[in-house]
Parts: structure tokens; sequence; C-alpha cells
């Protein structure tokens, strides 16, 4: 009498996508190895536990994948089945990736309209800061807003009517059978997808000899030169994390091996963000963003003043990135220095508290980037911003970075200085006028009887 084989214990999360890969791999192991039987073991996962929470406030990384991996470790299951995309850079030494199976299509997927159709001012869910990231710099006239939940209840928030389009992977959607009605897959020269996205990663316990003989079936070797490329890029750079945190990915095409993505490396905060006349300046010109036009533009100033702009960047100042505290938001209130900057500015980013008003100083044609938090959606990531002001520092002629109240009170002024100086680009810091101060002065001006200089200090309120 033959003994029955034990079954193999696949770890899985219990969404209806995961619980997809888990039965695909199932299958490829019968399908390879006949008579082997499988059974799943269904993982809850803080990622999933909490889905009320943006990604990046719960780290980010591993939060899909460490319990997951700890049923592995405890021996409650023999191997797990991850999204490849959503595995640090590192992870448990006594885990090993036994088999990347064949990949299925890398790209991101806007559902619900097309990047050209969205008007301006439509509002794109994603809860991918790096999907967000590329979003503001290929539109930056779109609001984004954060989003969370398994692709159905993604795709439901278009019913809903609060957004006009989604980002996801286009790999969920076909996995899952999603046909969505509107649906535009974004080439990878247009949004770069996250690093080993549309791959699975079948993990085994490095000592585990028989399981990870069964997974050597599975193997699919383009897969896997191809995603641990794309992986290397996350190891030996601490800024670089899994999960989608961070708006650096890999830029190489993705049949391609090693050597593709060794030249892209150091050229990632150009090529997500888009060089000169790459995809991403393309679509800058074709939308507008935050620019403040009023009337159609006249036809001999259209003729005429980009030469004398670039006549004039190179003959009166250098290319500089300058971080103007803006103050309070009010144009009265910014100092001499900084309002002659924003007057000539050829790129203006700014934070929430810059008005209109404010924004108005600068000249009709210098680029308006908003990288400051939008009612409830999430704050723009800090390594996009410096990213941000490298890219513009190398290629513009005056950057002004407003910054609210001082660039150094209550701001990240000293972190984006060090990611200039570091990237070679010149960099001058114009103090502004702080709300302690300005508030109080601002009240003065105004005749608020609640404020008098001559009253005694313990009289005194703001």
């Amino acid at each position: 009498m033959t003994a029955r084989r034990a079954a193999v214990r696949i770890a899985t999360r219990g969404s209806a996508l995961a619980r997809w890969q888990a039965n695909h791999v199932a299958g490829l192991l019968s399908a390879v190895t006949p008579g082997v039987v499988t059974e799943l073991v269904v993982v809850s996962t803080v990622g999933d536990r909490r889905a009320d929470v943006p990604l990046a406030e719960l780290g980010g990384k591993g939060v899909f994948v460490k319990e997951v991996q700890q049923a592995l470790l405890d021996g409650r299951a023999d191997l797990a089945v991850h999204s490849a995309k959503d595995l640090p850079a590192r992870g448990p030494d006594e885990l090993v990736v036994g088999a990347y199976p064949a990949r299925a299509d890398p790209r991101d997927a806007l559902v619900g309209a097309t990047l050209d159709a969205l008007g301006r001012g439509a509002t794109v869910a994603t809860g991918s800061p790096r999907r967000q990231a590329q979003l503001v710099t290929l539109r930056p006239d779109l609001r984004v807003t954060d989003l969370r939940g398994n692709i159905a209840t993604r795709l439901a928030r278009l019913d809903g009517g609060d957004v006009d389009a989604v980002v996801v992977a286009a790999a969920a959607l076909d996995r899952l059978g999603e046909r969505p009605s509107v649906e535009q897959r974004l080439d990878v020269a247009t949004m770069v997808p996250q690093v080993g996205q549309g791959a699975l990663a079948v993990e085994g316990r490095a000592d585990d000899e028989e399981r990870l003989a069964l997974l050597a079936g599975l193997d699919d070797p383009s897969t896997r030169r191809t995603v641990e490329a794309e992986r290397a890029l996350l190891a030996p750079r601490r800024r670089l994390s899994s999960a989608g945190r961070c708006p650096r990915t890999d830029r190489g095409r993705w049949p391609r091996g090693v050597a593709r993505c060794a030249r892209r490396c150091d050229r990632a905060e150009r090529s997500v963000h888009g060089a000169r006349g790459g995809p991403a300046s393309r679509s800058r010109s074709r939308h507008t963003g935050d620019r403040r036009r009023r009337g159609p533009p006249r036809r001999r100033r259209v003729a005429t003043q980009p030469v004398r702009r670039r006549a004039r960047r190179s003959s009166e100042w250098p290319m500089t990135v300058y971080l103007v505290g803006a103050g309070p938001g009010d144009p009265g209130l910014l100092t001499v220095r900084g309002a002659s900057l924003l007057a000539r500015a050829d790129v203006v980013i700014y934070d929430r508290l810059a008005s209109s008003a404010l924004l108005d100083q600068a000249p009709e044609h210098a680029e308006r980037i908003s990288v400051g938090k939008q009612g409830n959606g999430p704050s723009v990531p800090q390594e996009y911003i410096n990213e941000l002001l490298v890219e513009r520092g190398r290629s513009r002629g005056c950057v002004v970075r407003l910054k609210g109240g001082d660039p150094f009170l209550f701001a990240r002024g000293a972190e984006e200085v060090a990611a200039l100086a570091d990237a070679g680009v010149p960099v001058e810091v114009v103090p502004g006028v702080t709300s302690a101060i300005a508030a109080p002065a601002h009240a003065r001006n105004r005749g608020d009887p609640s404020l008098h200089l001559d009253l005694p200090d313990d009289r005194l309120r703001t």
C-alpha cells in the first residue's frame, strides 16, 4: 500500500487576488509534479486589517508579507506566495525565493478615463506614493487622493462619483477577469511601474530542499533575471523601498537584464520625472497644469518671448534654486528679496500656504507646481520634492521654492538644501516672515485694537 503524500501547504493572504495567485501556483505545481496535493493557509496581514490607514503610515515595507513569511518560519506552511512588488528589499535569511513564475503585464492601468481625457482639476485615486508622484508630474493640474482596499473596492470608488479615475496594476485586472469599460494601460515610458510589478514570488525555507526542488519547475528564467535586476535597485539604496512607497523605481525595459538597469540606476531622478524632451515633458506641454493664463495667448509674444527668456537666463543669472520663505501667504508680507525672485521665476514649486495672490506675482510663463497637501489627500513625499527640485534646478533658470513661513521653521528646508548640494545644484536660502511675527504685525497694520505695542506686557493679546 502506497503512503499518501503529505499536502504542500501554501501560505497566502485572504483577498480574492491573493487567493487567485496562490491557486495559480498550486495549479502550476500540479502540472509539473503530477500527484502533488496542495492546500491553502490563509493569513491575515496588518495591511489587510488596517485598510483605512494609508500604506505610508503603516510603514509600507512588508505590511502585506510579514505575517505570511512568519507562517513559513513557524512551520504552519511549506511555501508562501507573494506579489513580488510587495517584498521588501531584504527578507529573513531563513527564507529564499524558490520560483518566479512567468510574469504578467507589469504596467499600471488608469480606469475610468484616459490620461488625456481627464479634465483640469479631475480627481484620480491611488494609494501608491510612486503613482501619485508620477501623476502630479505628468499632469500637475490633477487632484490626487488616497485609495486603499481590494480591487473590487477600488473600482467601486468610480461608482461613488467622488473620483474620476483610479490607478491599479494591470496584472490584477487580468487575473481577476475585470474588464472596465474605460481603461488605459500606461506605457512604462509614461508611468514607471513598481519594481517586480506583475510578477509572483514563491518563497520557501532555505533548508527545505524537498519543497525547493518542487519549485524548480515553476521558475521562469527570464522573469527571475528581470525581477532580480529591478530589485537590485532597492538593496544598495536606503532611500528606495518596496510597496510603492518611493517614487524612484526601475526605468529599464522589462525584458532587458542587469546591464540596462545598472546603466539607468544613477539616472533614476530624471527617468521618473521625465528628462527635457521626454514623455513626461511632452505630456506637460499638452496640459498647462496650474498656470494661470488669462485669455488666449498673444501670437507676437508666443513668437518672440521664448528667445528673450533663454537669453535672459544665460546672461543675467545662473540656474539656481531659491528656497524662499512665503510668510503666511500674503504678498505684502513677502520679503523684498523674495518678491524680486518670484517676479523673475521660471518655475515656482509651492506649498499649501501660497495663496493665488502670491502666485500671481510670478511671470505668466512660469511653471507652477503644487507639492502641498490638498484637503484630506496625502502629502507629497519629501523624497519626490527633493528630486523635483534637483531635476528642475538642472534644467531650468530661476527655480523658486516657496515654503510657508520661513524655510527652516516647521519645514524641511535643511533636507532640500542637502539634496540640492549633493546633486551639485546651486541653492540660496531667502528667509521669510514667520507666523509668530507676521500675525501680530498684520493685525496691527489692519488697525486691530486688540494689539497695541505701548500696552504693558500683561495686557498684550494677539
